[in-house]
């Protein structure tokens, strides 16, 4: 990017935080007024959920023998429908607003960057470009207000679910008030993920309407693909970074085609996806430009594209041998080029916080306070160590090893990214530990065969160690146990493996 795009580039991304912390503020909102005014009732029985812990024992017993009636799961259902009548309209204003926004974004930052680079050009919005790329093309499998629709009536199941459970476990009403609001968490995630990918696919596509009109106007211009520097960049996103195409030509890479980043109508290629269509004049192409490191902040900059070709094959292969990025791989990151480096290694994965993020003092009393909670022994953990390359257990010392990525990245909607600190704690300690002999035995055959084995195990491996995490860890919260759980079934899902519910997993994702 010139500075002239990095600036509206920036402009964009204080667009998109600005319409994620108002959807937070949103759901908070939701969360809190379920907590101060949903009333439990039936017949003469009624009180306020936030006044349930100081309830006398007879009208909690009362109460405690009718929760799973149908009346009295109807009577929350209806409190539910009208405290949450406004969450869907607001999400979906403010949704809508940002997306549209991001189109204005696009097309007036294609112009400044036009104007700034010498190309004096001033063309109007299109309104029927506008709709045809913020709803015609969309890639929603349904309409915004359908699909954010889908998300409350879920979170309406899940809250009375967890208020049933919660009266009859006799649980604290603040322990029920965390419940609801990780409830709520699910389709906050959610409308994050809309907004990160819906905004930017809009973005783009208004970058693309400009050069297209610039064009008619007689601008000699074309498009180029910009990829983000860090380890989470997709492959192929990688090995676009950079093309160069006409206009009306698609990138391309190993048969896949699209207009633009975020247009290849593959959930894999598109969701979350962070690249950006550059549109500028011809001559611009080759001139010198600068980049933003992720990994480590630095602005770099180069003299042309020949300068940054170079570079890339350094830096993809740097940022590849020295796993250094948010993502810890998927599986035991074991590989027969590097098998004495990576081997023995059994983790929670996920786009967490960063495993070269220091744990400060802090930090590690929060997480030994997480251990106690689970009821291991702190003897087992190991914190910021230099031998491995995230949080994971080591067959060979038996241990723990926790590092920066044990925090999640709350701003994901993958159940690996934003499980709690105690959820990854219980997937290491009682889902890998109590199998260290098998990966024992494992790990001393190094063989091809044993590895290829190995490496096609890794999913169910991942999968068995979420799941008896969810069924055995103890003082996990519903949110814990469900995001272990959905983290076990996307294991099997990215394999390509259908798995058959039983009664637990039934219970964990239903009520």
């Amino acid at each position: 990017m010139n500075k002239f795009e990095r600036e509206v580039a920036r402009s964009q991304l204080m667009s998109e935080r600005e319409a994620l912390e108002q959807l937070e503020k949103i759901y908070k909102q939701a969360a809190d007024e379920i907590c101060r005014k949903l009333e439990i009732s039936n017949g003469k029985i009624s009180i306020l959920l936030n006044e349930i812990e100081n309830a006398d024992e007879k009208t909690l017993s009362i109460l405690q023998s009718q929760i799973y009636q149908r009346n009295f799961q109807q009577n929350i259902k209806k409190q539910l429908d009208f405290l949450l009548k406004d969450l869907n309209d607001n999400q979906y204003a403010g949704i809508s607003e940002y997306i549209k926004n991001s189109y204005d974004n696009g097309f007036i930052g294609t112009l400044y960057n036009f104007n700034m680079s010498g190309v004096p050009i001033n063309i109007p919005i299109d309104t029927t470009l506008v709709v045809r790329a913020i709803y015609i093309d969309s890639k929603l499998s349904k309409r915004l207000y359908d699909e954010l629709g889908d998300d409350v009536e879920t979170l309406k199941r899940k809250v009375s679910a967890t208020v049933s459970r919660g009266i009859a476990s006799n649980m604290h009403y603040n322990d029920i008030a965390r419940n609801i609001a990780n409830n709520s968490k699910t389709g906050l995630n959610n409308a994050m993920r809309i907004v990160r990918t819906e905004g930017n696919r809009v973005y783009n596509a208004a970058n693309l309407d400009c050069g297209k009109a610039a064009k008619e106007k007689g601008v000699d211009d074309v498009k180029q693909w910009d990829s983000t520097l860090d380890g989470s960049t997709r492959q192929h996103h990688r090995q676009l970074d950079g093309q160069v195409r006409e206009l009306e030509e698609d990138f391309e890479v190993n048969g896949r085609k699209a207009s633009a980043p975020l247009h290849f109508g593959i959930p894999g290629e598109d969701i979350n996806c962070r690249c950006i269509c550059l549109v500028k004049p011809r001559w611009d192409v080759d001139s010198a430009f600068t980049k933003i490191d992720n990994e480590t902040g630095q602005l770099l900059e180069f003299e042309g594209t020949k300068d940054y070709e170079d570079f890339k094959k350094r830096y993809w292969k740097s940022v590849d041998k020295s796993q250094k990025s948010g993502i810890i791989k998927v599986g035991r990151q074991r590989g027969i080029s590097d098998m004495n480096a990576i081997k023995e290694k059994h983790t929670a994965a996920g786009n967490r916080r960063s495993p070269f993020y220091e744990l400060s003092s802090d930090d590690i009393e929060y997480v030994k306070n997480e251990i106690k909670q689970i009821g291991a022994n702190a003897d087992d953990f190991v914190f910021n160590s230099e031998t491995v390359r995230g949080t994971c257990f080591l067959a060979s010392d038996g241990k723990v090893h926790v590092k920066g990525n044990v925090f999640p990245d709350e701003t994901s909607n993958h159940p690996r990214d934003i499980m709690s600190v105690r959820a990854v704690l219980a997937h290491e300690y009682y889902g890998h530990r109590p199998y260290r002999e098998q990966y024992i035995k494992e790990d001393n055959d190094t063989s091809p065969e044993a590895i290829n084995k190995i490496m096609a195990r890794a999913w169910a491996d991942e999968f068995r160690a979420s799941y008896m995490a969810a069924k055995n860890a103890p003082n996990l919260s519903d949110e814990d146990r469900y995001l272990l759980i959905r983290d076990s079934l996307s294991r099997a899902e990215e394999a390509g493996i259908s798995i058959k519910y039983n009664d637990f997993i039934r219970r964990v994702l239903y009520g």
